[in-house]
């Protein structure tokens, strides 16, 4: 009886093993294939929300003279240009509403604008705007085109934007957010890089202002 009862526990033990590894087999062939449609799809959801929050906590770590901001009783704008298909505008607008994020008193007010075009209108002849350049406009965007207005902080939002003379840009390497920065660039704006962020094993220095 007691030989019957072992072989029986050691055949569940086998059958639940086996049981386990299929749905660990199972489990991989499903991350296998999503990562299959995530890769042809572009990026997602979860991967879009990170790069909002990446952005976000990257601010925290940006200095400006108080004679390049607007008075107190003004938001910051921060204008993102292009085509918005991952709603970062949307997503960025939220953060910075629920952190109650500020650049020194001033809040920060997103507005999306379809153009390169556009932005520069509202850029204007006063600056003290952050700037987020989307993927679509980096046909248009030239070195030239960056305004010799100090305090005025444009952002690439992907590694296309490499060597086209932004202070920052996002790049994705092996699913994880890595930052680009410029220091000469934001040294000839009259914006400061904590180094508490230049420390960071994610931030990869860049190219000089020419």
């Amino acid at each position: 009886m007691r030989k019957s009862l072992l072989r029986l526990n050691k055949r569940m033990l086998s059958t639940s093993k086996a049981i386990r590894h299929l749905c660990l087999l199972a489990l991989l062939s499903v991350s296998f294939v999503q990562s299959l449609i995530l890769e042809a799809q572009g990026e997602n959801n979860h991967f879009s929300n990170l790069k909002a929050t990446f952005i976000v906590n990257t601010l925290n770590y940006i200095r400006w003279q108080e004679r390049d901001l607007p008075s107190a009783d003004k938001p910051v704008e921060f204008i993102i240009v292009g085509d918005d298909k991952n709603n970062m505008a949307a997503r960025l607008k939220y953060l910075l509403d629920a952190t109650k994020f500020k650049i020194k008193n001033s809040q920060l007010k997103v507005r999306q604008v379809s153009s390169l075009k556009e932005a520069q209108n509202l850029i204007g002849v006063d600056g003290k705007k952050v700037v987020l350049l989307l993927d679509s406009e980096l046909s248009d965007w030239k070195r030239d085109n960056y305004p010799n207005l100090p305090g005025t902080l444009i952002m690439g939002e992907s590694s296309k934007y490499m060597r086209k003379g932004l202070v920052l840009t996002f790049r994705k390497e092996n699913n994880r957010l890595k930052l680009g920065v410029n220091l000469k660039k934001a040294k000839a704006m009259n914006i400061q890089i904590s180094s508490k962020l230049l420390v960071l094993s994610r931030v990869v220095m860049e190219e000089s202002v020419h």
